[in-house]
């Protein structure tokens, strides 16, 4: 089977894919302008021998241990590549790639590097590189003899008279036939030709820092007291605190500067890896979102741009990107359209960055979200009526949350001096069933099952339906009810809709006069009246169906769940006169439906007032703000009012009602509504 050259570049992945977390292995790939970096360590490594045309003739290594030092992830193993496939160009020239993270202890070590240098040699089929080989041979198969003992004897203390005394009496006490030189004897020879070849060998030792300590002083030893031959060089990469702590001996500061010490004496040129710049991480990001075919919006509020600046400013490695972008691919796909992108990229950061503190983050989400549960909200009420400081993330968190302090202020802003008040909070993470469809990517263990769901919406009598939400409400699981509501609604009958949404109605308007303690209702209100939203915007084949319920509940003489959702068509429609923005896309209603409904309700909600039946049953005051917020609240409605809260029973009313957990209210306000003075 042929394909096109279209198709065969689709079928190569992009070296910038996410979901290949591997080094970069060709240089036309690299996006951080590396290639003179990589030209001064090949000249490091290897010099040209030049006959009087200036025709390179022969090569040799320069016998210079570099070493190429960085943090993990900074790109130390795409650099190696890149010199691999710029040395494998030159000819004579042999480069060797050693890995000792496919080997464990000593022996292997010894025998993959041997490996390793064969398998380059064997590469060129010049009489002299074959020689190079033979001799190569001969001094790996004296050792092997000796034992690696022997061979790694000659450590960074030296040891040369120990080893050449210790063969003679294995050599004159071996009952078999025993290599004719020792093993110094032919690294001498093997010096010589290596010499006399002008053929370059160059290693190359990739993540001496990602095998146990154990190993790591071994690979040490391999190279000095084994692997430095003469006629050799060698780039080792390696993240510098991390092997000079495996080299060191003892505690603390000791260790690390015993390690540093042994590590001088073994790289003789340590070369740091520059780090990334500013301009650096932007060129890996779009690469990365570009290769996962991701968009992020194009026009992004201050809020989003200050998120983004601040992860750009915390990526330090191009593996981070990597990491980043491949986990927000993943999570991103669970929850497109239903939450803020930005936010979602903060979150992932957090998330590749401390695992530990999104366990956190999941353990008490009411801690940190605007809209928690009823008893975190009067929690937090009562501690800014004391003046308390807003928390910090680390005192809520812990000490797992002091890296991320920035982008956790950003995204929750009850670590901030003031409430969020941009115009549209409904796809932030700082909302509590955002928080955990993003924790859970929708499905939380605690989540009501689908079943359950589809019981209880199936059921048509309204008395039997009445029972099960206020069973729910509570045994405290209303909420994770309504969450798991939200996921499913669109694809239940459309059927349950009439009666579902009147028992909410019923479930959070009060059956007895006045509040007498915390509720839960005002909670509640919003969550149905968003999930019923949200059917309609997220689906505009389910509109019809979304605005029939909303009829019934008119028709009904709802006056809980229609007013909320008639309030929020208000905003929408710049219908207030607090708004000036206008918009002509609908929501449940479109903007000639509005103009309609807005005296009808208008009357019903002004009757509800003056009877005292919205103080005394309501579990909010969206009627009053629907009246005000279009200066319908006259003269009648705030003598009214203020003739109503006439005992201390519906003076706690109106104040639980005017300022919900985690509301407040300006003085301005109140006088618009009632007569202060008087009270």
């Amino acid at each position: 089977m042929q394909h096109s050259p279209e198709r065969i570049l689709k079928l190569r992945p992009s070296p910038h894919d996410p979901r290949q977390d591997r080094s970069l292995k060709y240089i036309a790939d690299d996006l951080l302008d590396r290639g003179p970096f990589v030209e001064s360590l090949v000249r490091a490594l290897v010099r040209d021998k030049l006959n009087s045309n200036g025709r390179v003739i022969g090569r040799r290594s320069t016998g210079y241990v570099i070493g190429l030092t960085g943090k993990w992830g900074l790109g130390k193993s795409s650099v190696l590549s890149f010199v691999e496939q710029e040395l494998a160009k030159k000819p004579f020239v042999s480069v060797a790639m050693f890995n000792p993270w496919l080997f464990n202890g000593r022996d292997e070590l010894l025998n993959g590097f041997f490996n390793a240098l064969r398998d380059a040699l064997g590469k060129s089929k010049t009489e002299k590189v074959q020689d190079l080989r033979n001799e190569l041979d001969n001094y790996w198969s004296a050792l092997s003899f000796a034992g690696d003992g022997l061979a790694l004897a000659a450590d960074i203390n030296g040891g040369s008279g120990c080893i050449s005394a210790i063969w003679k009496t294995i050599k004159n006490h071996w009952p078999g036939k025993a290599p004719v030189r020792s093993p110094a004897d032919e690294r001498k020879s093997l010096e010589g030709k290596l010499l006399a070849s002008e053929h370059a060998v160059v290693v190359l030792i990739d993540e001496l820092d990602r095998v146990e300590d154990s190993d790591v002083r071994a690979v040490a030893q391999l190279v000095k007291a084994v692997g430095d031959i003469r006629g050799i060089s060698y780039l080792v990469a390696y993240d510098s605190a991390r092997v000079a702590d495996a080299l060191g001996r003892g505690k603390g500061k000791t260790r690390r500067a015993r390690g540093e010490q042994y590590l001088e004496k073994i790289i003789q040129h340590p070369i740091p890896l520059r780090p990334l710049f500013s301009e650096d991480v932007d060129k890996l990001l779009n690469a990365a979102l570009s290769a996962n075919e991701v968009e992020l919006p194009e026009q992004l509020n201050d809020q989003q741009q200050r998120i983004l600046q601040i992860i750009r400013k915390h990526i330090s490695t191009p593996r981070e990107v990597k990491r980043l972008i491949g986990t927000f691919d993943v999570i991103h796909a669970a929850v497109r359209g239903e939450l803020c992108p930005l936010d979602t990229l903060a979150y992932c950061w957090v998330l590749t960055k401390s695992p530990a503190l999104r366990e956190l983050i999941a353990a008490n989400p009411d801690t940190l979200v605007d809209d928690p549960k009823e008893s975190e909200m009067s929690a937090r009420f009562t501690e800014r009526y004391e003046g308390s400081p807003a928390p910090t993330p680390v005192e809520l968190l812990g000490p797992a949350a002091s890296m991320h302090e920035e982008v956790l202020t950003l995204l929750f802003p009850r670590f901030g001096t003031e409430r969020n008040t941009s115009e549209d909070q409904s796809s932030r993470i700082s909302r509590r069933r955002n928080l955990i469809r993003l924790l859970y990517l929708g499905n939380p263990p605690t989540m009501v099952s689908r079943s359950e769901i589809e019981r209880i919406w199936s059921i048509k009598s309204a008395d039997i339906l009445d029972t099960e939400l206020e069973r729910l409400n509570q045994s405290g699981l209303i909420f994770e009810f309504m969450d798991r509501l939200d996921d499913l609604v669109a694809s239940l009958p459309t059927s349950g809709h009439t009666t579902f949404w009147l028992a909410v109605s019923r479930l959070v308007t009060r059956t007895t006069d006045w509040v007498n303690g915390p509720e839960t209702s005002h909670s509640i209100l919003e969550e149905a009246g968003t999930i019923l939203l949200n059917l309609a915007v997220r689906n505009k084949g389910a509109l019809p169906v979304a605005r029939a319920a909303v009829c019934d509940l008119i028709a009904s003489g709802d006056l809980a769940l229609a007013p909320f959702i008639l309030r929020k068509h208000l905003f929408h429609f710049g219908m207030t006169v607090h708004s000036s923005r206008e918009r002509d896309d609908p929501l449940i209603f479109d903007l000639d439906e509005m103009k309609t409904l807005i005296p009808k309700e208008a009357a019903r909600y002004r009757t509800s007032i003056l009877s005292g039946y919205a103080l005394r049953r309501l579990p909010s005051l969206s009627i009053v703000f629907y009246l005000s917020n279009q200066a319908l609240w006259d003269d009648e409605l705030k003598d009214s009012l203020t003739e109503q809260l006439s005992s201390p029973e519906s003076i706690a009313t109106f104040a639980a009602l005017i300022m919900p957990p985690g509301y407040m209210i300006e003085r301005t306000a109140l006088d618009e509504l009632l007569h202060i003075d008087i009270l």
